[in-house]
């Protein structure tokens, strides 16, 4: 079993820390609570619950100077454990598995790379799964642009009309199957 490893979550360092598995904590410290008429309060080390958000993301809520802000964990544990993101990259899920933010599952991908990836997962070029669990089909064509074929329930049904669609363009001017 790997031991878990903690780090500060930057701009919050002595507040809270995140592990190399995926969780948060609060740090002991104390506090002035404003409304408890100014005495000092010791606030306990605590694991931070997590939600889960759209598309099956975990994410935490923190607390600075009185300011609650929301984090997704898979980037506050990129950020301490593989480094600051490059500017133009994503954080992506190594599994796929969006709930899984241990840092040896997460790595910085370009957006272009990180689409191949899906497309990959989905195995259908052209053919793309929302996060609501529908399939968008799409097909660039030069000088005119991607056009949107429509969303369907299932792979097969978008594919079916990816395909239909590059039939009838194929032949008839250049065209090209979008990232």
């Amino acid at each position: 079993m790997e031991s878990e490893a903690w780090r500060d979550v930057k701009e919050y360092e002595g507040l809270y820390q995140v592990s190399n598995l995926g969780r948060v904590k609060r740090l002991k410290r104390k506090s002035l609570p404003r409304k408890c008429g100014g005495y000092v309060k010791i606030m306990a080390e605590k694991i931070i619950p997590q939600r889960i958000e759209k598309g099956n993301y975990k994410s935490a809520v923190l607390l600075k100077n009185s300011k609650i802000k929301k984090f997704y964990i898979h980037i506050l544990v990129a950020n301490s454990f593989i480094g600051e993101k490059p500017v133009g990259y994503e954080t992506d899920h190594i599994d796929n598995n969006p709930k899984n933010n241990r840092a040896d599952n997460l790595q910085y991908l370009t957006r272009k790379q990180n689409k191949m990836k899906a497309n990959k997962r989905i195995g259908k070029r052209g053919i793309q799964k929302r996060d609501y669990g529908k399939y968008r089909s799409r097909i660039t064509i030069d000088g005119i642009g991607t056009i949107n074929l429509g969303e369907f329930k299932s792979k097969e049904d978008a594919y079916t009309c990816f395909y239909k669609t590059f039939k009838e363009w194929n032949g008839s001017g250049p065209w090209s199957i979008p990232a």
